[in-house]
């Protein structure tokens, strides 16, 4: 792969730098000593996302949007979330937009396949119905795990989006076993919160937040080694 360009930090992103949070070690440590300090900002962000996807259109500006926040909390910068989220949506808006379409294809086949394969493979017992329910789960599982890298490789370096779907593709190769746990972090989550009463709750004040900081900060660690 080629030399990657990290994108540029201006005066304004460098104020109040979290030095000390520098000597904390472990990434849990690291990220508790950060949700503690900043809950408040965790929160917001998570709101501001849910918001600017109602449109559904605008689900690609919006992840662009929460991982180029969460990426300075990750990387331990200054964060403020209205300014951040903001500047991660200008300054990448054209990739953003184009990669949000290849999300919303991704879920109409997805949406498609398991609306056939439930109707003929459950209601009608049909075989062909339930390989294709299984298909539609391998396609959302697949473009679950391509886009958590892509969006994350948006935030994260200057260049342009075909070459970061070239990259993705190839540290997808390269860390298959890392990138399918990464991937199942948020599938688990959901599904744990879903079984607890009340905890659905969550969705809207702290899941996206918190899910995107622990698969970012998992995300980061690959894409280190080709620095």
């Amino acid at each position: 792969m080629n030399e990657w360009k990290k994108q540029e930090i201006n005066e304004y992103e460098c104020l109040e730098p979290f030095e000390e949070q520098n000597e904390i070690k472990g990434p849990f440590r690291k990220f508790l000593r950060r949700f503690i300090d900043e809950y408040g900002k965790f929160i917001f962000l998570n709101i501001l996302f849910i918001f600017c996807s109602l449109p559904i259109v605008t689900i690609g500006l919006s992840i662009t949007g929460l991982f180029y926040v969460v990426r300075r909390f990750v990387e331990d910068e200054y964060v403020d979330v209205f300014y951040h989220f903001k500047k991660g949506i200008i300054d990448n808006f054209k990739k953003s937009l184009i990669a949000g379409v290849f999300v919303l294809l991704t879920i109409a086949v997805v949406y498609s396949l398991f609306y056939i394969g439930y109707y003929n493979g459950v209601i009608l017992d049909n075989f062909i119905g339930k390989l294709i329910l299984i298909m539609s789960f391998f396609i959302f599982f697949i473009g679950l795990m391509v886009h958590l890298f892509v969006f994350t490789m948006i935030v994260r370096y200057d260049i342009p989006l075909r070459r970061i779907y070239r990259n993705t593709f190839g540290i997808l190769m390269l860390n298959m076993t890392k990138s399918i746990v990464i991937t199942s972090i948020p599938i688990v989550i959901s599904i744990i919160l879903l079984m607890i009463p009340y905890a659905s709750n969550l969705y809207l004040i702290l899941y996206f937040s918190i899910v995107s900081y622990i698969v970012i900060s998992n995300i980061l660690n690959i894409f280190i080694r080709y620095e």
